[in-house]
């Protein structure tokens, strides 16, 4: 939303020296729904865009302390054994429940909230995550060491308007979706999102690529992975630890829906192969592609 004040009207960080830094997360969590609610309250009529992002679900997983969790048995240090046994790994996973049901009941008393304002069936409410958490289902911790699904693969969920009806399900989504189809949503012009890599959910159709890419390849290599009907694009590249968009990338590999390699005879083979089995993500992710013989 841009540095300073730049396209927003008031921003609330935990900063150090701030009034929030010196809240523990849980505490933190609730005093931003609490002025959440009275920025609404503020609000009679009219529109408006609240953003807020809770930690307690991120590493090392966190809840209120007035919070009863579910789960009895949890780990209590946070620290995470490296060989672990199964009961180990069931209670840093309890742990991890424990806080996305104090996320939840957050949300779900903020719901209410809006239900007894009468602001809640023409609201728009999107919930989602940065990323997801692996408890050693491929041999590694939380996130951060690969881009599979259980380390990328994040709910979207979207409430839209009673007047507008129950959008559509879709079986693949990426973050970069979430922008335009939020401004489909609210009638903007279709010009304003042309140009935009993610693509409006509101609208039909299916099989899109998706696309997930990291800054920390862990011990995988996998820097960006492309994914549609089944099949698997790997990529790495140089560098990839800057945030800056790569000249070069390099094709580690293309996985078809057995999970098995695809093996051609040469580069121009791999980049009709890239252009057949992931056609949208031309029009969407690169600008130009130029195979480069090694």
């Amino acid at each position: 939303f841009g540095y300073g004040t730049r396209l927003l009207t008031v921003l609330e960080q935990a900063d150090k020296g701030s009034p929030f830094s010196d809240l523990n997360i849980g505490e933190r969590e609730r005093v931003s729904f609490d002025r959440l609610r009275e920025a609404v309250m503020n609000r009679p009529s009219g529109g408006g865009f609240y953003y807020t992002a809770l930690d307690s679900p991120h590493y090392n997983y966190y809840w209120h302390n007035d919070f009863k969790p579910p789960f009895a048995e949890y780990d209590k240090d946070t620290r995470f054994p490296m060989n672990p046994t199964k009961d180990e790994v069931q209670r840093v996973v309890n742990r991890y429940w424990n806080s996305v049901a104090w996320v939840d009941s957050q949300i779900e008393a903020f719901c209410d909230f809006l239900k007894s304002q009468g602001r809640y069936d023409e609201s728009i409410i999107i919930v989602t995550g940065d990323h997801g958490e692996e408890f050693q289902e491929l041999g590694s911790w939380f996130h951060c060491s690969s881009l599979r699904p259980e380390q990328t693969q994040v709910p979207i969920l979207i409430k839209w308007p009673s007047s507008m009806g129950r959008g559509p399900a879709q079986k693949d989504a990426n973050h970069m979706d979430v922008m335009p189809t939020l401004m489909g949503a609210l009638g903007m012009p279709e010009n304003t999102t042309r140009g935009m890599a993610g693509r409006n959910l509101l609208m039909p159709g299916d099989d899109f690529t998706s696309i997930s890419t990291t800054a920390y390849v862990g011990k995988s290599g996998e820097t960006m992975v492309l994914r549609r009907a089944g099949y698997e694009a790997v990529f790495f590249w140089d560098h990839y630890w800057e945030s800056e968009v790569p000249e070069n990338v390099v094709l580690e590999h293309i996985l078809g829906p057995d999970g098995k390699k695809v093996k051609l005879a040469d580069a121009s083979a791999y980049c009709d192969e890239l252009k057949l089995r992931f056609p949208d993500a031309f029009e969407r992710f690169f600008k130009s592609l130029e195979v480069v013989e090694d």
